[in-house]
Formats: C-alpha cells, sequence, structure tokens
C-alpha cells in the first residue's frame, strides 16, 4: 500500500526463497521437480527441453508456484488500496486533476484519504479470496485425497522447524540502526501527512498552515528532502563528549545523509516516471484534439442502460486488455475516455474512473501484466500456462468485486452532488422549481400540453407559473442555461 508493488514483490522474493530452500532440506518438499519426459515409442525419453534452451529450466513445484504467485497478487492488490501504491493510481489522480480542473469540489473529492476509504476494504476482501483460490488451485485445498494436498501436509508437519529457522535468521541481523530506525519513523510521518493533508472530516494541516492549495506532492518532496538531510549515523555526538580521545576524533568522517544520490538515482524507476509523464502529455493531448472527446461521444449507445452495467462492461474489457500489455499505459488511454464518456452519459465521473483505474492493476494470467508477475515468473520459472491456470480464480473475485463495490458504498464515500455542473452532467428532478424565462411560448404547443423554454438561472426567481405536483422538471445544466421540459404542463389562472 505505501511503496510499489514491484519493490514490494522484489523485497519477498528472496524471503520466500529462503523458507522453500529450508523446506527441501528438511525432506519436507521440493522446491522444483522434473519437467514432464517425452514418450517416444512407448518408452520414455529424454526431459522436454524448450528451443534454444541450453539446459533444461527447472519446473517449479505447485507449492513453489503458489508462494511465488502469492507474492505477485499480494503486492498487486496491496497497490491498490492507496494512491501511492501503484503507477495506475498515481496515474489517475493526474489524470482526473487535469481532466477537471475547472472544478474544485469534485477533484478535491478524490483525495489520499478518501480513495484509501473507498479502496482498502475491497483490497483487504480480495487478498482473502484470493488467498483461498490460489490454495485451491495448487494446495488442495477441499481435496483432501489429492497428491496437492498430501504434500501440504507434509509440509505443514515442519512448520515449527521452519519458524525457528526464520527466527534466527531474523536474530542475526542484530539490533536496528539509526539509519534503519529513521527510515521507518520518516515512512510514518510521510502516512500521517498523506492522510490527514485535508481528509474531511476535520480540519487538514494544510488548511492550518496555509490558504494556498496543497497536494500530496508536497509531502513526498518533503520527506525526500528529509533524508537527504539527516545523516545515516550519529557519530557527531563524540565531538559532545569529553570521554572520546582525539584519535577517535580524527578518524570520524561526516555521515552520509540516509538516501544519498547515488543511492537515489540507481534505485528511482526512471523508466516508470518517463511513462507516467509520457500518459499525462498524452491524456492531456487527447483532451485537446478532442479525440478522447470523440471517442466518448461515440459511446452514446451506452445511454439509458443501468449505471453498473455500463460499470460492468467498462470492467470486463479494461481487464481484457490490460493482460497483454502495461497496466499504466492503458490508464493512460482509457481513463480520459471515461470521462468524456461519463460527460456524454450524464454520469459521475467517479463512478466508471475509480472502479477502471483499479481493473488496471488486476492482471493475473500473463508475465507482462504487471511488473510482479514478470518478477516472479523470472525468479521462480513459472510457465505461462501455469501463470495462465492461476489467475482464473483471481480474475473471476477482483472482477465481481470491484463491479459491486461502487454500487454499494461508492456514493456514500463520493458525494453525487461533486459532479453537478458538469458540461452534459448532473440531473436536477423536482416539482417545485419556479424560473423567470425570457422566451415566449407558442398557443399550439400550450393546447397540446407541452412548452418549451429557454430559460436562464437569475440570482432571485419570483416567479410560480407552475403549479406544484403538476410538472416535472428535468434541467441540464449547460453552460449556466437550463433547457426546461415541463410534461405535462398545467397552466395556472390560464398565464405563466
Amino acid at each position: 500500500m505505501w511503496v510499489s508493488n514491484a519493490a514490494a514483490t522484489t523485497m519477498m522474493v528472496p524471503i520466500v526463497e529462503a523458507i522453500l530452500h529450508v523446506l527441501q532440506e528438511r525432506g519436507l518438499g521440493r522446491v522444483y521437480v522434473d519437467r514432464p519426459k517425452a514418450v517416444e515409442n512407448g518408452k520414455e525419453g529424454k526431459e522436454t527441453k524448450g528451443k534454444g534452451d541450453n539446459e533444461s529450466v527447472p519446473m517449479p513445484s505447485d507449492i513453489t508456484i503458489c508462494y511465488f504467485l502469492s507474492i505477485a497478487y499480494a503486492s498487486t492488490l496491496g497497490g491498490c488500496g492507496t494512491l501511492v501504491g501503484t503507477a495506475t493510481n498515481s496515474a489517475f489522480k493526474g489524470i482526473f486533476d487535469s481532466e477537471f480542473k475547472d472544478n474544485k469540489e469534485l477533484k478535491d473529492s478524490v483525495n489520499f484519504f478518501w480513495f484509501m476509504a473507498y479502496s482498502a476494504p475491497p483490497m483487504l476482501l480480495t487478498q482473502l479470496l484470493v488467498w483461498v483460490a490460489l490454495q485451491i488451485t495448487f494446495m488442495g485445498l477441499f481435496r483432501p485425497n489429492s497428491e496437492a494436498a498430501k504434500r501440504v501436509e507434509l509440509a505443514s508437519s515442519g512448520s515449527e522447524t521452519t519458524l525457528k529457522v526464520i527466527k534466527e535468521q531474523y536474530r542475526n541481523l542484530g539490533p536496528a540502526t539509526f539509519h534503519e530506525k529513521a527510515s521507518g519513523s520518516l515512512f510514518i510521518v510521510a502516512v500521517f501527512l498523506y492522510i490527514f493533508r485535508k481528509p474531511g472530516f476535520m480540519t487538514g494541516w494544510s488548511q492550518l498552515l496555509t490558504n494556498m492549495q496543497v497536494k500530496d506532492g508536497v509531502t513526498s518532496i518533503f520527506i525526500v528532502i528529509l533524508m537527504f538531510v539527516l545523516p545515516m549515523a550519529v557519530d557527531f555526538f563524540k565531538f559532545f563528549s569529553s570521554a572520546a580521545s582525539y584519535e577517535e576524533l580524527a578518524a570520524t568522517k561526516p555521515s552520509p545523509g540516509i538516501v544519498t544520490w547515488n543511492i537515489l538515482k540507481e534505485k528511482v524507476p526512471w523508466g516508470l516516471l518517463f511513462l507516467l509523464g509520457g500518459g499525462f502529455a498524452l491524456a492531456e493531448g487527447s483532451k485537446s484534439s478532442g479525440l478522447s472527446a470523440l471517442i466518448g461521444s461515440s459511446l452514446q449507445g451506452l445511454r439509458g442502460l443501468p449505471a453498473p452495467l455500463v460499470l460492468l462492461v467498462v470492467l470486463l474489457v479494461t481487464q481484457l486488455i490490460t493482460e497483454f500489455t502495461s497496466n499504466v499505459a492503458i490508464a493512460n488511454l482509457i481513463l480520459p475516455v471515461l470521462a468524456n464518456m461519463a460527460r456524454q452519459l450524464n454520469m459521475d465521473p467517479r463512478y466508471l474512473m475509480i472502479p477502471a483505474t483499479l481493473a488496471c492493476s488486476m492482471a493475473f494470467h500473463m508475465p507482462v501484466g504487471t511488473p510482479p508477475n514478470a518478477i516472479v515468473a523470472g525468479v521462480a520459472h513459472i510457465p505461462t500456462s501455469k501463470m495462465a491456470i492461476g489467475g482464473i480464480g483471481p480474475k473471476i473475485i477482483t472482477t465481481l468485486i470491484i463491479w459491486a463495490s461502487y454500487p454499494l458504498y461508492g456514493t456514500y464515500i463520493f458525494s453525487e452532488g461533486d459532479f453537478l455542473g458538469l458540461s452534459g452532467a448532473g440531473k436536477v428532478m423536482t416539482e417545485t422549481l419556479s424560473l423567470q424565462c425570457n422566451g415566449t411560448t407558442p398557443t399550439s404547443l400550450l393546447q397540446k400540453g407541452v412548452t418549451l423554454f429557454n430559460c436562464s438561472l437569475p440570482y432571485k426567481i419570483n416567479s410560480t407559473a407552475v403549479s406544484p405536483g403538476n410538472a416535472t422538471l428535468v434541467g441540464d445544466v449547460i453552460g449556466g442555461l437550463f433547457r426546461c421540459d415541463y410534461l405535462p404542463y398545467f397552466r395556472a389562472n390560464n398565464s405563466i
């Protein structure tokens, strides 16, 4: 949730490798198994090899596949919990702010706290259900007589030994250094600043400090600056001690910062930054050229369909495409289109854009779908066929949960009133709205019971021509003008 999903996967891979090798050393399981042997003339031949293989690539066991896929899927799902957890969420925030920069209430409604409040519950639920799905697929859950279940039972019998080995390795790490404590403290400070910048349910720290607009990027840069300023060690305290000798003080070297430029330039994924920036430029270009508006208007055939059905179509298309290409690239392409599609269909753009953003990350079948998939497939030599099978359960689970989340409780977190006033969006249903109109109505239309007004919205309305209970007003707010249809129309005192 707090670091990139690729970084989380990279950190967990060596830990899982160590656990699996401990199981194998204790005779409780195998990390890799032999590949199936080819059958020639009714007899088993040599082990099958892929084209171009110099040596036979080891085939991971089902337990190994389950462990490594659980890392990739947990990293992917966990990253969906916050705006900084995965690149697709960051891309969504940038595109959303760009698309609706003129609507401050709508733009500010999607902040760090409320996005996490919406996405964290389904993230936790999907984690649990995906864990169950992987056990059913690879560990024989609910199939006690299967070979997979027997292997898992054998491995579970040595869980105490495995736990002892893990604890021993943890003790070998020694006590936490000042460097590690400072990094952890800054991490906690960053989380606090992200959540309470402008939470909505209380006055945020940014509102207390200034009237200027403060974004989450201010928190990020502030923490980075502190990492450059704060020292990696506190050896300089020796200079305040009378017990320190001159030789000891002379041998003391200046301490570098918690983060140095050499670390930064080697560890920062610069390619991802260029990908995000290029995506923002692509989204802005699509908006300026009218391409996204053109595509959005071409989807007017969906007008009139129930909103949950429209959302389901969007999710299915998004999840299909994201399996075969970069999820960030798909987010940069589809989100501007969905923004204009929401305008055309008179829908809250968050209803489509937030679930679609989460769906962009739900790639479970192919190694190219997400960085975590690629990492575990390369490290554990997981065949694409095995990953495709393992991703069936998670794909179904995530699709259903993402689809149901916004209609069930998303409207309670993101108020529908925030998006009223967008071009082509917002319907006002009322029986008692009075308007001062600058047009006249032909008598022939009045006799048919239908009127069509071109109305402005004055500061104070005094006319009471339409009697309550006999008219239904449908207003589309477009550039400050109302288009008003009264069906049926009732003339009070034969006048308008």
